[in-house]
């Protein structure tokens, strides 16, 4: 491993897209919800230009029938676990990437607009809880990223400084909270999908880049 994250002893990460290529069971999951629920035939971009606030949020703003709110939540769920290992599967390269970090004594937490409900299925099933002992979701903070709040509260948590943390993402909202927080990005396109327009502190394209 180079030095180049020898000053951070706290590393945070986003999940969806960053951690796990979750977009697909997240779209399958939302897809049936709002055929079921709104007869809508949803594409991924539709779906993606909801994101922001946690899966929950999503339905409740979106779901026409408020009535349904909490029926269609259970379906997401059901769908997202019954799909789950069709669709997600766990990455060598970031198993191994966070391997090396937890070797070196790093804190290592998830900052994810995800619900909680969802984000404690994936990291169970894709075995990542060893490798977090701290996480923040759109469940735990008022204010979606850009805003500061998740990365604070995991700050806060660790009782560390801005300038010994650094934020691991893969859109423009990732780079613009770390900005915010005062911390360091590493934006990341490690899966397909990544929207990155606004540049990161430091870039990478797989995580061994980061271990070489």
């Amino acid at each position: 491993m180079t030095d180049k994250f020898s000053r951070f002893d706290t590393l945070l990460f986003d999940f969806d897209g960053t951690i796990a290529d979750t977009l697909p069971i997240c779209f399958a999951s939302f897809r049936a919800v709002f055929e079921k629920f709104n007869g809508m035939d949803l594409s991924d971009q539709a779906i993606t230009a909801w994101f922001g606030p946690s899966e929950t949020g999503i339905i409740r703003q979106h779901l026409a029938d408020p009535a349904d709110y909490e029926a269609a939540v259970e379906l997401y769920y059901a769908t997202y676990e019954k799909r789950h290992a069709e669709l997600v599967k766990a990455d060598p390269q970031i198993s191994k990437m966070l391997e090396i970090f937890r070797s070196q004594g790093k804190k290592m937490a998830v900052v994810t607009g995800k619900a909680r409900r969802s984000l404690d299925i994936s990291m169970e099933k894709l075995g990542l809880l060893p490798y977090f002992s701290y996480s923040v979701t759109g469940d735990d903070t008022d204010r979606p990223k850009p805003d500061p709040e998740g990365l604070q509260d995991a700050l806060s948590h660790f009782k560390c400084l801005p300038e010994a943390a650094v934020y691991f993402g893969d859109a423009d909202a990732d780079v613009l909270a770390a900005k915010n927080a005062g911390i360091a990005s590493v934006g990341v396109a490690w899966f397909a999908g990544a929207q990155l327009t606004i540049p990161p502190d430091l870039f990478s394209k797989t995580p061994l880049d980061l271990l070489e």
